[in-house]
């Protein structure tokens, strides 16, 4: 039987992570070019490295198959970020060296980014929590492992006195996740955006929690696990 281990993420989990979020995101739908897909997938998941204040990994013999990376209202430190503000600076200066038909992706995807922040400003809600990265591999979906790193993430935003969270998703992720799990569709827009096979409609959702004493899932699988905050 695999064990399944749930811990903080570490800088060796990096890569694989990024494998990940290619994956999830369906990136590869806006480029072939794996240059372009390696700064991306960086720059993205630096972004959210700055912008989280609590992580866990679930590793299965030894791979990290699935992660979520959350926020609450509390102060990161500027010095545990430096070297995700450089590796950030870095990815921006690939970017700015790429040529003109690769940086297409980046402006397309930019579309994206201002519908969230379309979304988060129209929805005049006080979040204290945000689930900044949540992802489980494709082929490990149906086994109970996202519900288990959202329940640890309730717990943790419940023991700091976290009351509402929020989320962003969209149409070609498994939203329905949070529609079958007691989140409430806040927000969505259509976008129009450019992929190698033409021209595409993406739906952009913000999702909303309550924290409680509710969790979404009471059965669990058997774990190993070690989380904290960072």
């Amino acid at each position: 039987m695999s064990s399944l281990v749930y811990r903080k993420i570490r800088k060796s989990d990096y890569s694989r992570v990024k494998e990940l979020i290619i994956e999830a995101f369906k990136f590869k739908q806006y480029t072939s070019n794996s240059k372009v897909l390696d700064i991306f997938s960086e720059t993205y998941l630096r972004r959210c490295l700055l912008a989280q204040n609590y992580s866990q990994v679930v590793e299965e013999n030894g791979e990290v198959i699935g992660l979520l990376l959350g926020k609450i209202n509390k102060k990161n430190k500027f010095l545990k970020n430096a070297p995700n503000l450089l590796s950030l600076f870095i990815c921006w200066v690939r970017a700015l060296l790429t040529d003109k038909k690769n940086k297409a992706f980046f402006l397309e995807y930019k579309k994206v980014s201002d519908a969230y922040a379309n979304l988060i400003k129209e929805c005049n809600d006080n979040f204290d929590g945000e689930v900044v990265l949540f992802i489980v591999g494709e082929k490990c979906r149906g086994k109970g492992i996202g519900r288990r790193l959202v329940n640890n993430y309730l717990y943790f935003c419940k023991s700091n006195n976290v009351r509402s969270l929020y989320l962003f998703t969209d149409s070609k992720c498994n939203y329905g996740f949070y529609d079958n799990n007691g989140f409430e569709r806040m927000g969505q827009k259509q976008i129009n955006v450019n992929t190698v096979n033409g021209p595409s409609d993406l739906g952009i959702y913000l999702y909303s929690y309550k924290v409680g004493e509710y969790l979404i899932n009471k059965q669990l699988p058997n774990t190993r696990s070690n989380f904290v905050n960072q």
